[in-house]
């Protein structure tokens, strides 16, 4: 059985979540099994900015419960980038894409797995997907349907495949924190 590596861009995927009413961590294991089910999940690589616990204190503890899940697995890596301003004032997430895209090409240089699931529909993934499929591994990628908005085409060129997460799908994977 093939060895995967889930790699989760995780505002990209919950806001995903978010936008089709479904607000929500995911268990994403669950999730590679369902869209990779020929492999088994050997890590879980979860990508994200510590949330402002000025904005939202919930929303700021249900991630934290969240991450402290995710660190609580021997099977499981956090890593985190920072928060930063654009002109204008605006708060963005830093470092984020840089680490996924790092550790995706690093460890299938490094024969850490053979097909990767990247958990994400944002485009700017398609060249380091194409860079590791170039080494030889099979990449998936998965993210959610939005309704009126058409799959990312960049994605779907550079990747072996791509499972769409459709609204109704997502209670299943769903993690109670």
């Amino acid at each position: 059985m093939a060895r995967l590596s889930v790699y989760v861009d995780g505002r990209n995927i919950w806001h995903g979540c978010a936008a089709v009413g479904h607000p929500t961590y995911l268990d994403f294991w669950k999730l590679g099994a369902w869209a990779v089910p020929s492999a088994r999940v050997q890590q879980v690589n979860y990508y994200d900015c510590p949330l402002d616990q000025t904005t939202s204190k919930a929303a700021y503890a249900d991630q934290r419960r969240f991450l402290a899940h995710l660190r609580s697995r021997p099977d499981t890596r956090v890593r985190l980038g920072y928060r930063g301003r654009r002109a204008g004032g605006v708060m963005v997430h830093k470092g984020v894409d840089t680490k996924l895209t790092t550790d995706l090409i690093v460890d299938a240089y490094n024969n850490h797995y053979d097909c990767a699931l990247v958990v994400s529909g944002d485009g700017d993934f398609a060249d380091p997907i194409i860079a590791v499929r170039n080494l030889g591994k099979t990449v998936v990628c998965t993210y959610v349907e939005r309704p009126g908005q058409a799959p990312t085409r960049v994605l779907s060129q550079a990747a072996d495949s791509v499972r769409l997460l459709c609204a109704a799908d997502i209670p299943c994977f769903q993690r109670t924190l």
